[in-house]
């Protein structure tokens, strides 16, 4: 079976991204609480944000509800940015 060179880059990028680590809600956040590093760590896989991030996002309040587990999305971070009027 020939696999083309667009099929095999797709499955190595799906392969790959169980092995990088990302941001997750290691804790419950509520609305209103502020984002610690105690209760978003980075871990594997890789289905949320680069840990780059969690400088950016250490200290403001959540806009939106994570359950411990939940990766730290893009719409996460935007919703993050829309409440404070900072555009990134």
């Amino acid at each position: 079976m020939l696999i083309r060179q667009g099929e095999w880059f797709d499955a190595y990028e799906q392969s790959s991204t169980i092995f990088r680590r990302s941001l997750f809600a290691v804790q419950d956040i509520n609305v209103g609480e502020i984002i610690t590093s105690e209760n978003v760590q980075s871990i594997r896989p890789g289905y949320g944000i680069a840990p780059k991030y969690l400088k950016d996002i250490v200290g403001m309040k959540a806009t939106i509800s994570l359950k411990r587990g939940e990766p730290i999305t893009k719409e996460f971070m935007e919703s993050l940015y829309e409440d404070t009027g900072v555009i990134q």
